[in-house]
């Protein structure tokens, strides 16, 4: 596992101070950003009752992020399922047009470097 024990205990140690860990990583599975972070929404999804979205909402958030080129990346996650059971898998709910496209080409359109995610991710 790439995620090794003494990677895991900074991630354990916020969990148990009453962070949510929120990967930031489209895939399966991954909700929105806005709506795990408990953030205001057009409208409030049906899936989740009212008590639950408070509670979400209540907890503070940690962001996650995997730094590396996209098949680096991918190869984490797929190594590392004990960080993605950790955590909450979220990605963006649009594609955004990355700021460096002049410079360097993604793989995929919904696809943006490590440090525009995190800039896009604390508007």
């Amino acid at each position: 596992s790439c995620f090794t024990a003494g990677g895991r205990e900074p991630l354990q140690r916020s969990i148990r101070e009453g962070y949510e860990p929120l990967l930031l990583f489209p895939g399966e599975g991954a909700v929105p950003l806005d709506a795990a972070a408990g953030w205001p929404q057009p409208r409030a999804s049906s899936k989740q009752s009212s008590a639950t979205r408070r509670s979400r909402e209540r907890r503070r958030k940690l962001l996650v992020l995997i730094d590396g080129t996209w098949s680096q990346a991918r190869a984490m996650m797929r190594h590392s399922p004990s960080l993605a059971a950790a955590c909450t898998l979220v990605m963006f709910e649009r594609p955004a047009q990355p700021i460096i496209a002049a410079v360097r080409r993604e793989p995929e359109r919904h696809c943006v470097s490590t440090l525009e995610a995190c800039a896009r991710a604390l508007r």
